[in-house]
């Protein structure tokens, strides 16, 4: 395609020109090989040539200028909220079978990084309740597990008490005497 330059206001500016499609031609050679050619030799046939699919130009508004994204500022009261890698019940492990002797009560540790935000509070979930909460990563204590099945989980929650993230949970067994069974160390011996 020729490119001729235009004179405007003192600027050369590249044109292109419309150049008409020149005429191929296809011609077999006695060795059997075929030859595409812009000039006709002894036997070549003449081809049409392709047209050319277009379609109309999108009327295409101008791109913005990405703005900045506002950070908030030490007095701000914006609430940024970064999701934590690691947040899993440590101890007990899942399906942990907790004993008679133990009275119901449990200890939960917790597996969270990064650490919680200031404010945001590790709050434990039994069953699907909020029975606890702390500040911070420490131990989360359990009392008076009734006996059966259990399913724990760990939440964050923010200022405000809206759960944030979620464990997964886990289950757990808690044994409990009863006054009915006669294998029970606090019943008491028959006269």
């Amino acid at each position: 395609m020729a490119i001729a330059l235009l004179a405007a206001s003192g600027l050369a500016l590249p044109v292109a020109e419309t150049v008409p499609a020149s005429t191929i031609y296809r011609s077999v050679g006695p060795d059997g090989v075929v030859r595409y050619s812009d000039t006709p030799s002894a036997g070549a046939r003449e081809l049409a040539p392709p047209s050319l699919s277009s379609a109309p130009a999108l009327d295409v508004a101008a791109p913005s200028r990405p703005t900045a994204p506002s950070v908030p500022g030490p007095d701000s009261d914006a609430d940024i909220f970064q999701p934590h890698d690691v947040l899993a019940i440590a101890s007990p492990a899942d399906g942990s079978v907790l004993p008679t002797g133990a009275g119901g009560r449990l200890k939960v540790l917790a597996a969270i990084s990064p650490p919680p935000a200031t404010g945001d509070r590790l709050g434990l979930e039994v069953d699907g309740v909020l029975a606890t909460s702390v500040t911070g990563i420490g131990p989360l204590w359990l009392t008076n597990l009734e006996r059966g099945e259990h399913r724990l989980g760990l939440v964050v929650l923010a200022p405000s008490g809206e759960v944030r993230q979620r464990s997964a949970d886990i289950v757990i067994h808690v044994q409990r005497a009863s006054r009915l069974l006669p294998a029970n160390p606090l019943r008491p011996a028959p006269p």
